[in-house]
């Protein structure tokens, strides 16, 4: 009760004993519904390694060109060798009665055809593995810790860089690897668009190569309570022993960086998702991350292309100053930072403006096309100078990591659209980062 029956024909393209059953089973073929042809053609100096993948694969120890075998369609398996030529011919003159005349000259038409087709698909098939781009290169350090997997799922979905093909490098320490593992499992199962391959590794050195972007999470963190008992001034580590840890190893890998990255990698350091709590204790220092990185790695890679998360704090504020204004936050831009994560910050509205302004109880009401500074349509200006951004502090010290995860992974992503020129719906607006000045004090 075979339904059809399918042959593998394989064999080199200069060989005229191929050329001969390739005649026989093309006509077998084309008279037969249930006989089915797959043919592989090897050039002469590949054979031998071909030989021995159908060794490893099917265990059968040939030499000879042609190699002919039939697959177990209806049964599974590793299928039955039928032989080479003169085996094939006589398999086929017992079971069908077929049988084959050809002059040498035909056979030799034949054998040149297959040469000529083989030259060709070969330079096809390299022309297509040049033209094809190859994946880029995205490395995340730290990434068993919190706020990853919408963030990841961002960059898999073509969001931030385009139709490009991503390979991506997951790194952490080795008590994180079995977390590193789940997550590439949830992330091979979302069938993400854009995912060529994950890898995982406890080696930084192994990942760096080749990257593109590299993304820094907190994979320093400093010694401490949990977040239920973070009130607990005197359980803090010293800060002055967890800045030294923090300068050991991001010195340590600012010079893997200068060994093995490109010129254009792109360093994003991201810190934890507490950047911008009341409690500074739990505040990564970037500034002191992306200072440390830069020193080592200059003369390689130029510091405009290291740079720090603030985009967190940034679109709370303009949350804050979409409240008060009685707008959506996606219509407050140009909200700047200054100042030093984990130290002291300043806002700075002056450049800030407003669009969209739809709320009934609205001053003024516009379109898309209006934009108006913030300040000057503000009730109450004093409060956005002086009294915001400690409002925020208060409001963020309640909240627990898990919520202010969605935040950071979006942040995360819409600064990466900003740094890679993706985010083309809100061109030549103003972002704050934190980067070393390109002035002879490099602050």
């Amino acid at each position: 009760n075979i339904r059809f029956l399918l042959f593998v024909f394989t064999g080199k393209c200069d060989c005229p004993f191929y050329a001969r059953i390739e005649l026989l089973a093309d006509k077998l073929s084309l008279n037969l519904p249930s006989f089915r042809v797959t043919k592989i053609v090897k050039q002469p100096q590949d054979w031998k390694e071909f030989t021995k993948w159908i060794t490893e694969k099917h265990g059968w120890f040939v030499e000879e060109s042609p190699v002919v075998w039939r697959e177990l369609v209806d049964q599974g398996g590793k299928g039955i060798l039928i032989g080479g030529a003169n085996e094939f011919q006589e398999l086929v003159a017992a079971y069908y009665g077929e049988q084959i005349s050809i002059r040498t000259d035909e056979m030799l038409n034949v054998m040149k055809n297959n040469i000529k087709y083989k030259i060709q698909e070969d330079q096809e098939q390299q022309m297509k593995i040049i033209n094809t781009p190859s994946p880029s290169n995205v490395v995340v350090i730290g990434a068993a810790g919190l706020g990853t997997g919408d963030f990841l799922a961002s960059i898999l979905n073509g969001k931030v860089f385009g139709d490009e093909m991503i390979e991506l490098y997951l790194s952490d320490e080795v008590k994180n690897k079995n977390k590193l593992f789940e997550l590439r499992e949830v992330l091979e199962e979302a069938a993400l668009p854009k995912l060529s391959r994950v890898h995982i590794s406890d080696d930084v050195d192994e990942c760096l190569t080749h990257a593109k972007q590299v993304v820094i999470l907190d994979v320093i963190p400093r010694k401490g309570p949990s977040f239920s008992d973070i009130r607990i001034q005197d359980e803090w580590e010293p800060r002055s022993e967890w800045l030294i840890r923090r300068f050991l190893y991001f010195d340590k890998l600012g010079q893997k960086m200068k060994e093995k990255c490109p010129k254009s990698v792109r360093v994003l350091l991201a810190g934890n998702i507490e950047a911008d709590t009341v409690l500074m204790e739990m505040t990564t220092p970037i500034c002191f991350d992306v200072t440390t990185l830069h020193r080592r790695t200059k003369g390689k890679i130029p510091p405009e292309q290291i740079v720090g998360l603030v985009k967190p704090l940034e679109l709370k504020v303009k949350a804050a100053v979409a409240r008060h204004l009685k707008v959506h936050t996606y219509d407050v831009t140009d909200v700047v930072i200054w100042g030093n994560l984990g130290s002291s910050v300043f806002l700075d509205l002056s450049r800030s403006c407003v669009s969209c302004r739809r709320h009934f109880d609205a001053g003024v009401v516009g379109g898309s096309h209006i934009r108006l500074p913030a300040l000057s349509v503000a009730e109450n200006p004093q409060w956005l100078h002086k009294e915001l951004l400690n409002e925020l502090k208060k409001e963020n010290s309640t909240r627990k990591s898990e919520y202010i995860g969605l935040l950071y992974e979006n942040a995360m992503a819409e600064c990466l659209k900003e740094c890679w020129n993706s985010n083309q719906s809100q061109p030549n607006q103003t972002t704050s980062l934190v980067m070393i000045s390109r002035a002879p004090s490099q602050l």
